[in-house]
């Protein structure tokens, strides 16, 4: 506080992360789409809506300085680099990432682990890193130790009062509702690309399933401390952020091929998802 203005820094240093932020979308949108598509997806990630989890918290690319910008920037740079066959580069990344902001490089991980498992079933013995984990469990390490304790009554109100978002089971039907439409879109742009690019959608729904899952079973249903602080639901901004891309993909590809009515009931179906009053 003495060498910096504080309004600057914050000013600067949120600009800074916004701008790292397009440059990580771009990198990565280049090494996933041809040139001819890249422009698109690109202006969907960036302009389109953003919120992800508890939508009324948690968005990605927040506009102040925060390490959470800069670490999701990495996690797309770390994407880019597995979608090039670069897998020394994205693992270093990710730990760049888990350096600022852990838990959405561990999110992000949550995508990345089960697309290079569909290139190359070899990465299934990350799974032996089970073992040691667990081992440090029992011996009581910490933090490893959470795994098997489970938060306690009064402990447990209060993060319920206070701390909502941890909880899937409490979201509102909204929440829901977005997330839903994600998982429609990732389904529908799996199942329209059967290549590389294709098989990443499908691990943007793989890991949506782990980390929504895990959380429903492990901290909703288990109450386990860990899990609880991991917040494993955070998958849902990387797997947004490939929705976002293909929703704006999707609807210049039509409108480029004059198929004006797939493209305006796409364009229609996005506002209803992401609109303030819930469907149904």
């Amino acid at each position: 506080m003495g060498w910096l203005d504080p309004a600057a820094l914050f000013f600067w240093g949120g600009l800074a992360g916004l701008l790292a932020f397009a440059w990580a979308s771009w990198f990565c949108v280049s090494s996933l789409l041809p040139a001819g598509q890249r422009y698109w997806a690109w202006l969907g990630v960036l302009c389109l809506p953003t919120w992800y989890g508890r939508t009324v918290i948690f968005t990605y690319a927040e506009p102040f300085l925060t390490p959470r910008p800069f670490a999701e920037a990495l996690g797309l740079v770390a994407l880019g680099f597995a979608l090039r066959q670069q897998a020394l580069g994205a693992i270093a990344c990710l730990g760049f990432a888990a350096a600022l902001h852990p838990l959405q490089a561990l999110t992000a991980a949550l995508v990345l682990w089960p697309w290079a498992v569909l290139q190359d079933r070899r990465w299934l013995h990350a799974l032996w890193l089970i073992l040691p984990v667990g081992c440090a469990a029992l011996m009581g390490i910490a933090p490893f130790d959470g795994l098997l304790q489970r938060v306690d009554a009064a402990w447990w109100a209060e993060l319920k009062g206070i701390t909502g978002q941890l909880f899937v089971t409490g979201w509102p039907q909204f929440d829901y509702q977005y997330m839903a439409f994600d998982v429609a879109l990732l389904a529908f742009a799996w199942h329209t690309r059967k290549d590389d690019v294709g098989r990443l959608f499908l691990a943007a729904l793989i890991g949506l399933l782990l980390g929504v899952g895990a959380s429903l079973v492990l901290v909703d249903v288990l109450h386990l401390v860990l899990p609880t602080g991991l917040q494993l639901w955070r998958v849902h901004w990387l797997a947004h952020w490939l929705a976002m891309a293909v929703f704006a993909l999707r609807v210049a590809s039509d409108l480029l091929d004059l198929a004006h009515l797939p493209a305006a009931l796409l364009a229609l179906a996005g506002p209803l998802a992401w609109g303030s009053i819930p469907v149904g």
